[in-house]
């Protein structure tokens, strides 16, 4: 019984939950900092999402090429490895051309 009362007023005892400040100099930042610190955040943030559409692009035409590759229909081939080059040289262009 004794233990009983032991833990249950380990619950009851107010203990650090995690919910303070674990760098409290970065409360003091101004709302203009915030506003700056959110918009280049959302400036990097679009510029990973035009990264991952370009990796989807080349996928895209590597899926093509492999279609082509393992196809029996000789006029499948060339019209799968044509948009496949097409998909491929658009991609590398566009991400050669994006501002890192």
């Amino acid at each position: 019984m004794t233990a009983l009362l032991a833990a249950g007023a380990a619950f009851l005892v107010d203990r650090d939950d995690g919910r303070q400040l674990r760098f409290p100099q970065q409360a003091d930042v101004t709302p203009a900092e915030a506003t700056t610190a959110f918009e280049e955040a959302d400036d990097l943030r679009r510029s990973a999402d035009i990264f991952t559409l370009f990796g989807v692009f080349l996928a895209s035409a590597l899926f093509r090429y492999g279609i082509a590759g393992v196809s029996r229909a000789r006029k499948v081939r060339p019209g799968l490895t044509g948009v496949g080059f097409v998909i491929n040289v658009g991609a590398v262009t566009a991400l050669l051309g994006m501002s890192v």
